[in-house]
């Protein structure tokens, strides 16, 4: 966007002597004149670029949140706002810091102020790279995969975590005796670079045990993801917690793939009984047996919702529409002129 700048976080080893000087510098500041401050390292070079270009908003996009904390101190609190993507309750410090609370779900505005006398939190609903996710042809072919053209095809993409009902898709799946359906599953147990955990293993022994056809990619990044997506039937969110509310839906909607979600969380906010599909957590194996079972037998139906898909996504979620509503939210509170950053 034009709006925005970016600075960027330097690794050591690409830093040259000034720079080296300089980090050295901030690091002996931090310690001899902000002692009582939670800060790390990263967020204290942070601050040193806000000092120099004087933001009229400070937006902390995670992580650890009592980091700001100095920023609240330095540039006053009514600056300073939490952009909350994850089940995070307002303690008595944060209420102190965070002057708003800006939420992707109605489900995270509850959890924020559940705590809390006064109602500080901001709905701005998630959405998705419309420039990354969109109705068009893959870059990959299921013979690239080693994946049947006739098999019908169920993706999940997410973290492999026991929170996101991976184990109980697996059971659903094994449900169909016929075996001609399969699961493509996108993701790591953390992001890139995570080993293989417990469960991953887990999971691999059970879909042997049950003779479930599994395809793997391991991490993908969000630049190639839509052409993993596109070879598809179907993608299923089966999270088994109070997921806050995923981009994967949004994202699987906007290459034209109907979406079975849970009725979890911020999840079941996004629910239009149209493309997106929903089910209990109560009984879930079956539930998505069933689920996936109906489309099956309807292809009609299957492909039609492959077409709506992204026609209803392209109209409810497009980014720029999210970055226009937070500028109306930003300036409902503070009567300057925006200038966003944007720290990576």
């Amino acid at each position: 966007f034009d709006c925005t700048d970016f600075f960027y976080y330097k690794k050591r080893f690409q830093l040259n002597i000034y720079e080296i000087l300089t980090r050295i510098f901030l690091i002996i500041k931090k310690i001899l004149c902000y002692k009582k401050y939670t800060i790390s390292n990263y967020h204290f070079w942070a601050l040193d670029i806000a000092k120099k270009i004087s933001p009229d908003y400070i937006i902390a996009p995670g992580g650890i949140y009592e980091n700001f904390e100095l920023f609240k101190d330095i540039f006053g609190r009514k600056k300073v706002y939490a952009w909350i993507h994850r089940n995070q309750i307002k303690t008595k410090k944060l209420d102190k810091i965070f002057y708003k609370g800006i939420c992707v779900s109605n489900h995270i505005c509850r959890v924020w102020d559940s705590k809390s006398k006064h109602r500080s939190s901001i709905l701005l609903r998630n959405c998705y790279d419309n420039n990354r996710f969109y109705l068009t042809k893959s870059n990959l072919s299921r013979q690239n995969l080693g994946i049947p053209e006739d098999l019908f095809l169920v993706a999940y993409c997410g973290r492999l975590i026991k929170e996101k009902g991976v184990r109980e898709l697996i059971y659903s799946i094994s449900k169909f005796k016929q075996n001609n359906i399969g699961l493509l599953l996108i993701g790591s147990s953390f992001y890139k670079d995570s080993k293989n955990t417990k469960y991953q293993n887990d999971l691999k022994k059970l879909s042997n045990k049950l003779k479930v056809k599994i395809y793997e990619t391991g991490f993908i990044h969000g630049s190639i993801l839509r052409n993993y997506l596109i070879l598809c039937d179907l993608c299923v969110v089966p999270s088994v917690y109070q997921e806050p509310v995923a981009l994967v839906p949004l994202e699987s909607m906007g290459v034209g793939l109907p979406v079975i979600i849970t009725d979890v969380g911020g999840m079941k906010e996004y629910y239009d009984g149209k493309s997106l599909l929903k089910v209990t957590t109560k009984n879930l194996i079956q539930n998505l047996y069933n689920k996936i079972k109906f489309l099956r037998k309807n292809p009609k139906l299957l492909k039609k919702l492959k077409r709506t898909s992204s026609e209803n996504i392209v109209k409810k979620r497009i980014r720029i529409h999210n970055l226009q509503k937070f500028i109306v939210i930003a300036r409902s509170y503070v009567k300057y002129q925006l200038n966003l950053i944007q720290w990576i």
